[in-house]
């Protein structure tokens, strides 16, 4: 099932969140069912409000170039799982969730979203209804549906991976040398891939091992 992009609701939205947030677009980029759709993700439905990251440095710029739309204030959220900097705001009936600093505690691992330092290397532009839209690394969404326990998502992203195995294992090494991984969930990566990812218990700058 291959959901129509340009036109939709959520894109024209999408449009015109870039479109306010200017230069910062670079900045804040898009993650969640709207970045996996615009990768060419299947994910048997249409997406209902739009995620977009950031890092905690941009945030008064971010608030700033959306407050007119703003419906929930920016504040630091945390549970067991995960912890950010949350904000809401609504276009034409659909949210826009604004998250800063995403950090993810699960299954002995520890991953924080590195927007800057990390996501603007490898996060790819797509072209979407006259304008070019940022988005988040699909090592991302496979790292954070692992993460999550989402099968189905994790599913229909590898199905893409594995289209260009070589680019994606690239990236995801990268990433994933950044990050507190345990060896558990590298394993199920590698099962879910198909393929080794080659890095080795020395591999990982801050590393659960």
């Amino acid at each position: 099932m291959t959901l129509p992009i340009s036109g939709e609701p959520w894109t024209t939205v999408l449009l015109k969140v870039c479109r306010c947030l200017g230069p910062l677009q670079a900045s804040v980029l898009v993650g969640g069912s709207c970045g996996l759709v615009l990768q060419g993700v299947e994910i048997g439905k249409v997406p209902r409000d739009i995620d977009m990251y950031y890092d905690r440095p941009v945030g008064s710029l971010v608030r700033s170039a959306l407050f007119p739309f703003e419906h929930m204030a920016p504040h630091e959220s945390e549970t067991e799982r995960y912890r950010s900097i949350l904000s809401h705001y609504v276009m034409d009936g659909i949210t826009v969730e604004l998250v800063g600093d995403f950090l993810v505690r699960d299954q002995g691992s520890l991953y924080g979203v590195e927007v800057e330092n990390w996501a603007r290397r490898f996060g790819p532009w797509v072209s979407v209804g006259g304008g070019d839209i940022r988005v988040m690394p699909l090592a991302h969404e496979f790292v954070f549906n692992l993460l999550r326990e989402r099968h189905d998502r994790i599913e229909a992203i590898v199905k893409v991976m594995r289209e260009n195995p070589t680019y994606h294992q690239h990236i995801l090494r990268d990433l994933l040398r950044r990050q507190k991984i345990s060896e558990e969930l590298v394993a199920s990566m590698e099962n879910w891939l198909g393929f080794e990812l080659g890095l080795g218990k020395e591999g990982y700058k801050n590393g659960a091992y």
